[in-house]
C-alpha cells in the first residue's frame, strides 16, 4: 500500500544523508581545533569515505528500487517514469471542484481499476482533439485541477483542511474492502479493532513525541518523514491504506508515550502524569471528531463484499449485503444497481427493474444502469422500453459497443 505519495521520503532522507555528512565535517573541523594527535588526518579521512560510501549506498538503493520500474514504464509506454503515469488523474480526483476528499471516480459507475486509464485517456483526448501519450494525459488533469483549485482558491484551502484532517482521524476510508465490515464477522477484529486504532494510536504517539522533545536534533528526520508522508497523502485523496506508512513511523514514539506514562506514574509524579494526560486527551478528542459519513462509507464496503459474493455465486449472501448497504445509505444508486444485478441473476426481472428504476431515479447519468434495465425489460418481453433504454445507455456511453448492438438488433426486430 506504499503508493507514489513515498518519493516525497527521498527528498527528506537525501537531505538527511547530507545533514549527516555536514555534521561529520564539523566534527572533523573541532577535532582539528582541538586535538594535537597525528593519526587527526587519518581519521577525517575514513570520516569522509565514509560519508561517500553512505551517500553512494542511499544513491544504489533508490536506483535498485526505482530502476526498475522506470525501465517497465519505457518499454510499455515509450516513455520513462519512476511510477505510474496515474499522478495527474489522482491529483484532479482529490483537487477539483465538487471533491470531497475520497476518491471519486472520472466516470460515476467506473469505480474499479479496469476503467481508470482507459476513462482518463478518452476524457482527455476528447478534450485536446488529438492522442495523447500517457505522459500528456498525467499532465492533462494535472492542468486542471490547478484551473479549478486557482478558480477557488478558499474553496481549495477548505478541501485541503479538511483533507489534512482525514489523514489523522481515526476512521479508516476503505476503497474495496473495509475493517468496518469483516469485524461484524470476526470476535478477534471485533474486539482489536475497538481496542487499538489510529485513534489511539495518535494521542499516545503525540505523548511520545512531546516526551522526546529534547532529544529534536537527533530526531527531526523523524519528524519530516511524518510531517511529509501526512502532506503527500493530503495533496491527492484520502485512503485509509494510503497511511500505512504512518503507521510503522508512530508506533515507535506511541511505545515511548505508553513507557513515559507509565515512569510517570511509577513515581508519583502525578503534575507531569496529568499534563501527559490532558494532551492525550485533547489529541484523542481532535482525530476522534467525526470528518465523515461514516455509515454511507461502510454502506459502499457492504456493496463491495456483496459484489465479490454474488461474482462467487453466492447470490442469497450478496442480497443480504445489498439490502444492509441500501438500509444505511437508502440513497445510493450503486446500492440499488448493485442489488437489481443480483436479483436478475436469480431470475427475479420483475424486482431487478424497480431497482434499476431507483437506480436512474437517484442519479440518471449512472454508467451501465440504463443498458442493465433494458437487459431486464428484453427479458420480461417489454421490448419497446427495452430499446428506450438501450439508446439511453448508448447516449450516455458511446463506447459501450453492447448498448449500440442491442439498440441495432432490438430496432431491427420491431421493424420487422
Amino acid at each position: 500500500s506504499t503508493r507514489e505519495n513515498a518519493l516525497v521520503w527521498l527528498a527528506v532522507l537525501g537531505l538527511w544523508v547530507v545533514a549527516k555528512w555536514r555534521m561529520s565535517n564539523v566534527e572533523c573541523r573541532m577535532e582539528k581545533e582541538t586535538s594535537k594527535r597525528q593519526n587527526v588526518k587519518k581519521a577525517n579521512g575514513a570520516i569522509r569515505r565514509r560519508n561517500w560510501a553512505a551517500l553512494g549506498a542511499y544513491l544504489v538503493g533508490v536506483a535498485v528500487v526505482l530502476g526498475p520500474v522506470a525501465v517497465r514504464n519505457a518499454v510499455v509506454s515509450g516513455e520513462w517514469s519512476v511510477s505510474t503515469f496515474q499522478a495527474g488523474p489522482n491529483f484532479y480526483i482529490g483537487n477539483h471542484r465538487g471533491a470531497d476528499g475520497c476518491y471519486q471516480p472520472l466516470v460515476r459507475g467506473h469505480e474499479t481499476p479496469e476503467f481508470e486509464r482507459g476513462d482518463a485517456t478518452r476524457l482527455a483526448q476528447e478534450a485536446v482533439g488529438r492522442t495523447l501519450s500517457a505522459r500528456e494525459v498525467s499532465r492533462y488533469w494535472m492542468g486542471r485541477a490547478f484551473e479549478e483549485i486557482r478558480a477557488d482558491l478558499g474553496g481549495w484551502l477548505r478541501l485541503m483542511g479538511r483533507k489534512m484532517a482525514m489523514v489523522w482521524n481515526r476512521y479508516e476510508v476503505s476503497d474495496a474492502e473495509s475493517p468496518y465490515v469483516y469485524r461484524e464477522s470476526s470476535v478477534v477484529l471485533g474486539v482489536l479493532g475497538r481496542a487499538w486504532h489510529f485513534g489511539v494510536l495518535c494521542p499516545l504517539a503525540v505523548v511520545g513525541l512531546v516526551g522526546t522533545w529534547g532529544e529534536r536534533r537527533r530526531l527531526w528526520v523523524y519528524y519530516a518523514l511524518i510531517a511529509s508522508m501526512a502532506a503527500a497523502v493530503a495533496a491527492f485523496y484520502v485512503v485509509g491504506r494510503y497511511r500505512y506508512p504512518l503507521v510503522l513511523l508512530l508506533i515507535p514514539f506511541a511505545a515511548t508515550g505508553c513507557v513515559e506514562l507509565w515512569n510517570r506514574l511509577r513515581a508519583g509524579d502525578v503534575r507531569t502524569l496529568l499534563r501527559r494526560g490532558a494532551v492525550a486527551a485533547v489529541v484523542a478528542a481532535a482525530v476522534d471528531w467525526p470528518v465523515h459519513d461514516e455509515r454511507r462509507l461502510n454502506a459502499m464496503a457492504r456493496m463491495n463484499v456483496g459484489v465479490a459474493l454474488a461474482e462467487a455465486g453466492e447470490l442469497g449472501a450478496a442480497e443480504s449485503y445489498f439490502h444492509l448497504a441500501l438500509r444505511d445509505h437508502p440513497g445510493s444508486a450503486e446500492g440499488h444497481n448493485n442489488l437489481a444485478q443480483a436479483l436478475a441473476l436469480r431470475g427475479d426481472f420483475a424486482g431487478a427493474i424497480e431497482h434499476y428504476e431507483a437506480a436512474i431515479a437517484i442519479e440518471p447519468g449512472l454508467i451501465g444502469v440504463d443498458y442493465n434495465l433494458g437487459v431486464a425489460l428484453e427479458r420480461m418481453g417489454r421490448m419497446d422500453e427495452a430499446l428506450w433504454a438501450y439508446q439511453r445507455a448508448a447516449a450516455r456511453d458511446p463506447a459501450d459497443a453492447e448498448a449500440r448492438a442491442a439498440v441495432s438488433r432490438l430496432a431491427a426486430g420491431i421493424r420487422q
